[in-house]
């Protein structure tokens, strides 16, 4: 790595600037292959429900303990 690194040192500028798009472009098609093939797996944990007496631990583990949904109202102005 080292010796590419002083390769390129000897290069001009838009040479480098050419090589540093091409690495970027590199890292950011790898990151997007990982993302996009783990979303369906991602995809799928998200859509599993925990329901009362589940035996899927990793539901159990994502969910936390099973509670109904409901809604609290907190407010801070004073009607008077």
């Amino acid at each position: 790595m080292k010796r590419y690194i002083e390769h390129l040192k000897t290069k001009e500028p838009h040479e480098r600037r050419a090589h540093a798009l091409r690495g970027a472009v590199l890292v950011t098609a790898a990151l997007f292959f990982v993302w996009i093939t783990t979303l369906s797996v991602r995809l799928a944990v998200m859509g599993q429900t925990n329901q009362p007496g589940s035996s899927d631990q990793l539901a159990n583990v994502i969910g936390g303990e099973y509670a109904p949904n409901t809604l609290e109202v907190a407010t801070t102005s004073d009607p008077f």
